[in-house]
């Protein structure tokens, strides 16, 4: 299940660095293919566990996109799209509330960012952690004013037509995908095979960044690499490999324009042309039209599942307009902002940096600029979660914590488990995310079978 917006922010920013920032790679200008490619939106969950570098080509952050709070305010988030060429996973949609809680606790303390919501309380002593607020148990009242949520107008985007291309990208993904054994190894490759191919790029005797890949596919005469790398693949054998001596273009990147470099290719194989027999054999279909016909049908049904989602995101997000924060609790706003910086401080670690210098070095922000947006961005959680528990008191769920422990003790029962702790190990969220995960499901059903959707031209 897709994340709310504080998941957006961090989704955007995290799938950034998954890309490896930096300039453009100096090899490749567009992958020719991607295997895994679909046209359902995909959302990277932030999670404890740290991201890992995913693609060669450095994201490239655009315009920012402004969010409307419901308390009137506006925060900027900023968007970030996948490298050219790649399939693109797109998470800054709003969706629906659910805690995300990073496991790591021994963060260092955020920076003194004002969190004034409301009046604040004398602790005991200075370093007295906050208590956590219960949007279960207490009065929502004071912080939230729920507006119309059923039987809502909601304007939403039809789902865009599953195209002959994308069928074409689906079938190279399932040859891509093939075995060993269909792959041709006999004959040398030509202008207009596809191939796969490892390569390694050596500038002044070192490797440069973007210059190496494994298992690249590649289609000869799609002048996808730099001039002369695909003519020079052109006549080798299968398991060959060769050196090409090439020069970058000197209208090319200028850390590399007109500077000679040396790739060392291997030639893996030829990727076979799909026909009747290999979709008889290896995709259990009757002829290739049959299977194209298949694929057909399963991007329709991501595209009608992914239609379905906008729906809720919709749905959602015109319920959140139609009510009003009256102020943020301020223990919950601290805690999401906290949140919010400590994934950041993560990702600082990880890249052997300090988290004063994540922001300038891969977006372009100061740390007091980045902050304001992870600051919104807890607004926007908060929200949306004060949003959750006023539905679900009105409609009439229990949302008490004793409630949702029974039924995580009966599941971790039927399971075999030795606890709950272990069920909830396994499913990789806190309880309290989980929690609302089930909220959400919940009231989405009921808002979305009564709301008034008008369907507009995507």
């Amino acid at each position: 299940m897709k994340k709310i917006l504080y998941a957006a922010l961090v989704t955007a920013l995290v799938f950034a660095l998954g890309s490896c920032g930096g300039d453009k790679p100096p090899v490749t200008t567009d992958p020719v293919v991607s295997s895994d490619v679909t046209t359902a939106p995909v959302v990277t969950e932030p999670t404890s566990d740290t991201p890992q570098c995913s693609a060669t080509e450095p994201a490239e952050t655009t315009e920012p996109t402004d969010t409307t709070v419901p308390d009137g305010t506006t925060a900027t988030e900023p968007v970030v799209t996948e490298p050219t060429g790649t399939t693109a996973t797109d998470g800054t949609t709003v969706t629906e509330p659910v805690a995300t809680e990073p496991t790591d606790t021994t963060a260092p303390a955020v920076t003194d960012t004002p969190i004034v919501t409301e009046e604040s309380t004398e602790t005991s002593g200075e370093d007295a952690p906050e208590e956590p607020f219960d949007f279960a148990k207490s009065d929502l009242t004071p912080y939230f004013e729920l507006g119309k949520y059923l039987g809502i107008e909601v304007p939403v985007a039809e789902a865009p037509p599953v195209t002959d291309a994308d069928v074409a990208k689906r079938l190279t993904a399932a040859v891509a995908n093939l075995p060993a054994e269909a792959m041709i190894t006999g004959r040398a490759a030509e202008m207009g095979d596809t191939v796969s191919i490892d390569f390694v790029g050596m500038m002044d005797g070192v490797a440069f960044e973007g210059g190496s890949a494994s298992g690249f596919m590649l289609t000869l005469g799609s002048d996808a690499l730099i001039d002369g790398f695909e003519d020079g693949i052109c006549g080798m054998q299968p398991g060959e490999e060769k050196q090409l001596d090439l020069v970058f273009p000197a209208d090319y990147n200028p850390a590399y324009a007109g500077k000679a470099a040396i790739f060392t290719v291997r030639l893996n194989h030829i990727y076979p042309t799909p026909n009747d027999a290999i979709a008889v054999q290896y995709w259990n279909a009757e002829s290739l039209d049959a299977y194209r016909a298949t694929l057909r049908a399963e991007l329709e049904g991501e595209a009608q599942a992914a239609f379905e989602i906008a729906k809720e995101e919709a749905a959602w997000t015109k319920a959140l307009a139609n009510s009003r924060v009256i102020q943020y609790p301020e223990a919950a706003l601290n805690e999401a902002f906290e949140n919010n910086v400590r994934v950041y401080e993560q990702l600082a670690e990880m890249y052997h940096m300090t988290y004063e210098e994540i922001f300038p070095t891969f977006y372009g922000l100061s740390v007091a600029d980045a902050e304001t947006i992870l600051f919104n961005s807890a607004k926007n959680l908060t929200a949306q979660r004060l949003l959750l528990y006023a539905v679900s008191k009105d409609m009439g769920l229990d949302v008490s914590d004793e409630k949702f422990d029974a039924e995580l003790a009966a599941t971790a029962a039927v399971l075999g488990l030795d606890s709950v702790d272990t069920l909830i190990k396994q499913l990789g969220k806190s309880k309290t995310a989980l929690k609302e995960d089930k909220l959400y499901a919940e009231v989405i059903t009921k808002i979305t079978a009564e709301a008034n959707f008008v369907v507009s031209a995507s």
